[in-house]
């Protein structure tokens, strides 16, 4: 008898094991449900519940935690100011009012009234507290990017503060995203709170309260019966299993023993079997793009530049080399921003298009050598730097073929390591290169894109455009910001000094019995769960129901036993 376990065996085993484990965790702990009967005579059990699963976390303190589970599990119990929906458009929450004055560098905010989780009022001290305390704990901390620009917090009343900053064109609303945490629960002490780790209980004012945690098992939020927006409906239970990306976890998926799981797998569609469950490809924070360096006398000439973007695959690209795990996008910022349609790849693929394009910028085969010449009969010859990523040095090998294939020499010079690609890229000897960009809550692009910018190597500058993103930052509000990001749009898709290939995707994968719209964003995986329910199998089903977990999780081990 071959006594030899299969890895099959194992994952099953591990799964039963985990699935066990959850509905221990679960037994017990009631909520609200309706039992209802279909036609067919099934019988439904819905529940105010939804199960969710992390990774073991250091601490539950934002201010200081660098776990990426405590970031998103914190947007279910803390508010900022102002509020991001799953397009980043920045609304106001804690706010009630704003006015900004540019000309003293300052928003002026009057809160809403309203409470915090442990009965305490929410005042002007808390948010002049919050800000003195992330940026007291530095880069390290997750929301520095968010208060580093503030100079410091006034106190006006009890209810108003006065924010002050930097520079004018660096006070958008989207800065004022951070949580706000309650003063009173350190003793308005700053190193207190940031000395606070273990057994740290959260308190804010968002739509979930926290209940319990048990930091190896399950963490349990209740809904904020007091919330001062749209309540909760249900409650969440978010499980500690040992690695939430493991195969283990998407067979627990599948039997609806946990909800929903965010995956950053390219190959996440591959792991799920059963046709019930639903993923939900959102744009994650990781744009994959061109940049032209523009102080190359070809890369001058913009008809160049789109004749290049036009003459990249994109389709190929994301299949090829990022499994199918990418999106298209018309411009550089995130899919969708601000509620902007994304209307898809204003320079697709066309090799036709892109042999007429290099035409229009003066080159062509005049001497019908298959390769393409200037007026002067000097060939066309592009330089490709990339870093030492497999699939970006993939990604460049389709370009450069679409590119041979028009009569363009290329050349590719692969980096051997990142501090070798960014002395390259500084160094400029190249015409293009291939490379990445990580987009955060401020959706601030002037790094690359002013002529000033910290990151902007291809030498590229526009005025028209320095002064638009500069009034991005200036602190207006939604339509303002609207009008303002299509005329960015429409100036960087026309001068074209970067193209955007794609943005790699994750996948919100929803488990059979969760019911309410999943709309993801990478910064907020469970934007709008306030009012999502699962709806269980309680006849003809051995999987579904919570209540049968515990039989079904000991019938796969049995039958895992048995097989060895």
């Amino acid at each position: 008898m071959d006594s030899t376990i299969s890895k099959k065996k194992i994952k099953w085993i591990i799964t039963a094991a985990a699935a066990v484990l959850i509905a221990v965790c679960l037994t017990g702990c009631g909520t609200g449900s309706s039992t209802t009967t279909s036609s067919g005579g099934t019988e439904y059990q819905t529940k105010n519940e939804v199960l969710l699963a992390m990774n073991s976390v250091k601490t539950l303190n934002p201010a200081i935690s660098t776990d990426e589970d405590t970031y998103y599990i914190s947007k279910l119990i803390y508010d900022g100011l102002y509020s991001l929906d799953n397009k980043l458009t920045p609304a106001k929450n804690l706010a009630k009012r704003t006015a900004v004055n540019q000309a003293a560098k300052s928003i002026t905010v009057v809160l809403v009234k309203t409470n915090f989780q442990d009965g305490r009022q929410l005042t002007a001290s808390d948010v002049k507290f919050s800000v003195e305390a992330y940026k007291a704990e530095g880069s390290k901390c997750r929301y520095y990017d968010l208060v580093k620009d503030i100079t410091s917090v006034r106190k006006i009343n009890s209810r108003t503060c006065r924010i002050y900053f930097d520079s004018a064109s660096d006070m958008s609303v989207a800065h004022l995203t951070f949580p706000i945490l309650p003063a009173h629960r350190y003793d308005y002490s700053v190193s207190t709170l940031l000395a606070a780790k273990n057994n740290f209980r959260p308190v804010g004012t968002g739509q979930y309260k926290y209940s319990s945690f048990d930091t190896t098992r399950l963490l349990t939020l209740k809904a904020y019966a007091d919330y001062h927006g749209e309540a909760a409906v249900n409650t969440v239970k978010i499980s500690v299993i040992p690695n939430k990306n493991a195969a283990s976890a998407f067979n627990l998926i599948q039997s609806s023993t946990i909800s929903l799981l965010i995956s950053k797998s390219p190959t996440r569609e591959g792991s799920i079997e059963k046709s019930a469950v639903k993923i939900k490809n959102f744009a994650s924070s990781q744009m994959e793009m061109i940049g032209f360096n523009i102080k190359k006398t070809e890369m001058e000439n913009k008809t160049i530049r789109q004749a290049i973007a036009t003459a990249v695959n994109n389709k190929a690209i994301i299949q090829n080399c990022y499994s199918g795990s990418g999106m298209r996008n018309d411009n550089l910022y995130y899919p969708g921003y601000l509620g902007v349609k994304s209307t898809g790849d204003r320079y697709a693929y066309d090799l036709d298009k892109a042999a007429v394009l290099f035409e229009d910028a003066g080159y062509a085969d005049d001497d019908h050598d298959d390769m393409l010449e200037d007026e002067e009969g000097k060939e066309l010859t592009l330089t490709i730097l990339v870093n030492n990523s497999s699939t970006r040095y993939s990604a460049v090998k389709i370009i450069s073929r679409s590119l041979k294939s028009l009569g363009i020499h290329v050349n590719v010079v692969r980096s051997t390591s990142e501090k070798a690609y960014l002395k390259a890229l500084k160094k400029g000897d190249y015409d293009l290169f291939y490379g990445g960009y990580s987009m955060n809550e401020l959706s601030d692009l002037r790094d690359i894109l002013s002529t000033d910018g910290t990151s902007n190597f291809i030498g590229y500058s526009n005025t028209k455009l320095d002064r638009y993103l500069n009034q991005m930052g200036y602190g207006i509000e939604e339509d303002a910001a609207v009008n303002k990001y299509k005329q960015i749009k429409q100036v960087i898709n026309s001068d074209l000094p970067y193209y955007c290939v794609l943005y790699k995707t994750y996948g919100a994968i929803k488990a059979p019995a969760l019911e309410g719209t999943v709309s993801p964003a990478f910064n907020n995986y469970y934007y709008g769960c306030g009012n999502w329910k699962c709806r269980y199998e309680v006849t003809g089903s051995s999987s579904t129901s919570t209540n049968a977990t515990d039989n079904a999780a000991a019938n796969k081990t049995k039958s895992a036993a048995d097989n060895n």
